[in-house]
């Protein structure tokens, strides 16, 4: 059976939507606040639009590991200042920079290591002819 990219691409970012959640839940796990879920939730939904804005999901034939990561921790990068400038407005810095302070290295730890899983698995299934081109 060859795979499709598209299907491919709607399920890992599937897989990096569980991901996100998974590093919420375990950053308010470390926190003990359901006050900080929704600062939680818009860093996520930063990071999402930034892995889709970064083509996070492409896998390109000559990218390695280890700039496919990189490309990850610039997409990071740019949804945490963006959650700084928006969020700013609405609480405090002190309580913004703590929270995010938990919740960037959760959730990145769960993105990537699923990205790595996912870059291990298109490498296979490009060397085996299972992967069809889109």
């Amino acid at each position: 059976m060859r795979l499709s990219g598209r299907v491919l691409t709607r399920f890992f970012q599937a897989g990096d939507a569980l991901a996100l959640i998974l590093g919420g839940v375990m950053a308010a796990a470390l926190t003990h606040g359901a006050n900080v879920l929704l600062i939680y939730g818009g860093a996520a939904v930063a990071t999402f639009a930034s892995l889709r804005l970064f083509d996070c999901y492409k896998f390109g034939r000559r990218e390695d590991l280890a700039t496919h990561l990189m490309r990850v921790t610039v997409c990071f990068a740019v949804a945490v200042a963006m959650c700084f400038a928006i969020l700013t407005h609405f609480v405090g810095v002190v309580m913004l920079a703590a929270s995010l302070g938990v919740w960037t290295p959760m959730a990145f730890l769960a993105v990537a290591a699923a990205h790595g899983v996912w870059w291990l698995n298109v490498k296979r299934w490009r060397a085996n002819g299972r992967l069809t081109p889109t």
